[in-house]
Formats: structure tokens, sequence, C-alpha cells
């Protein structure tokens, strides 16, 4: 079982996020945040192995908010899960720790693949 936390301003978008992957029989849900404190603090308290974090955030830049919980749980993976591309992001999610940097449009199949595990067809 993958634990997860949901970390997304939009209330929306972290329930319909929480909901499709909460139906992955290997995808355990433990916690979703609307700004960088409330996620850092999550994923401190659930130690999850997968985090998946929008980088613009209320209450805290996503890149801090990456190396916070980098920092604190360095086996959790860190996955941004963005609304636009921005290849200047993209790689300072990446150099900050971020396993993935994907849009939110990905199907959830491939999104639950991607959190289950390592995709080759993923870039």
């Amino acid at each position: 079982m993958v634990t997860l936390v949901i970390i997304d301003h939009h209330a929306s978008i972290r329930q319909a996020l929480a909901q499709r992957l909460s139906r992955i029989p290997d995808i355990q849900v433990v916690g979703t945040a609307a700004d960088g404190q409330e996620g850092i603090a999550q994923a401190r308290a659930h130690r999850p192995d997968v985090v998946l974090l929008e980088p613009k955030l209320p209450h805290g830049d996503g890149l801090d908010v990456l190396r916070a919980i980098r920092a604190d749980s360095p086996a959790s993976r860190v996955i941004v899960l963005t609304s636009y591309l921005d290849e200047f992001e993209e790689q300072a999610t990446k150099k900050a720790g971020a396993e993935h940097y994907l849009l939110k449009d990905i199907d959830t199949t491939k999104l639950a693949g991607v959190i289950l595990g390592p995709d080759p067809n993923v870039v």
C-alpha cells in the first residue's frame, strides 16, 4: 500500500484527486492540505510514501515546501502536479528533489502508475 498526501490550494482539485486515487486498490490517501504550512505538517505527521504537490501555494512557495518535505522526510517521493507547464519551474522543482513534474490533466491510470512506482513513459 502506497500512502499519499495531496497538497493543493484548490479544494475541488484536492477532493477530486483524493476521490480518484482512493479508488486505486494500492493507494491510500492519508492527508490533504490547502497551503504550504498545512502541507508540511501533513507530511511530517504521516511520513507518506508520496506527496502530490501543487507548486503555486498560499502561505509558502512550492519550492520551499518541497525542500522542507525532502528535508523532513527524505524517503517520501514528491511529485509536482501543476496546471501550467513552465520549463524554469520544472527544472527548479527537480533540482529541489521532485521526482516528476506533471500536468494536472494527466489520466488517473497514468497518475496512479507514477505514484505506485517508476514509469519509464513519464519524463
